[in-house]
């Protein structure tokens, strides 16, 4: 799991062109004039999907603790803030049902978590269970999102 500014996005390019793109392409978009929804766009010569995500932050107990076995998740949160749950894949970890044609496993929530605010960005690997959306005060928060879906 990577947790960062977008603005030291160039510290994680050697990971592979496909982060770099993606990075880039964050770095080089207007997320708040875009509109919400499913898009694609090309990474490393593939479709690559990305959505565009307006919400209200939530309380733990209303999120998924996850994790994906097909897709990397990057996901830039454009304004607004949230924790970010977070905990490394164990085999202890109790699964508690998935949702398949989505590519998401969950968990039980025991994560840790981070507070990712406007300009940073998550970036959970194939074993990186997480929880996006969870709320910082007790009424929740508007958040514009990108998340990005990244095959490894």
């Amino acid at each position: 799991m990577i947790f960062d500014k977008l603005t030291n996005a160039h510290l994680y390019y050697g990971l592979g062109k496909k982060f770099e793109e993606a990075l880039r392409f964050l770095q080089s978009t207007d997320f708040n004039s875009h509109p919400t929804g499913l898009f694609s766009i090309t990474i490393n010569g593939n479709e690559t999907p990305y959505k565009v995500k307006h919400y209200t932050t939530k309380a733990p107990e209303d999120c998924h603790l996850e994790k994906h076995e097909n897709s990397i998740d990057l996901q830039y949160v454009v304004s607004g803030k949230e924790y970010f749950g977070y905990s490394p894949m164990d085999k202890d970890m109790i699964r508690c049902g998935d949702n398949l044609s989505d590519d998401c496993v969950y968990y039980e929530d025991n994560a840790s978590r981070v507070l990712l605010k406007e300009g940073m960005f998550a970036l959970a690997m194939t074993d990186d269970v997480h929880m996006p959306e969870i709320r910082t005060n007790d009424q929740g928060e508007a958040v514009i999102k990108v998340v990005v879906k990244i095959h490894p």
